[in-house]
């Protein structure tokens, strides 16, 4: 499975999938700073089928039905790495997307 992890993502998380999982970040394929659709866009075109974010407001900002992407938004209460460590497991659990949404919410359950 492919994913993308977009640029508010630690990059050190990458390294934390498991080796089923290809990951690779914003800044990896050259992206940073590039709007949501144009990224969606871009995505699509070189075969990545999923992103994960903590951007809880893209489902909001971008028409995602007219993409071919899954969008894993993980609800977090801050972006830190040894926070955001904690969803990888879960991220994995998702995959491959078993739901019809575009839009999965991960959320770690205290």
């Amino acid at each position: 499975m492919k994913l993308l992890l977009d640029e508010n993502l630690p990059i050190r998380l990458k390294y934390r999938f498991s080796a089923g999982v290809t990951v690779s970040t914003v800044s990896d394929e050259g992206w940073n700073a590039k709007k949501d659709g144009n990224l969606l866009e871009l995505m699509e075109a070189k075969g990545f089928p999923i992103l994960v974010t903590t951007d809880k407001n893209l489902r909001y900002q971008q028409n995602l039905k007219k993409h071919k992407i899954i969008v894993i938004v993980l609800l977090s209460p801050d972006s830190r790495y040894n926070t955001l460590k904690e969803y990888v497991g879960l991220i994995e659990s998702e995959l491959p997307p078993k739901v019809s949404s575009n839009v999965i919410e991960i959320s770690l359950k205290k």
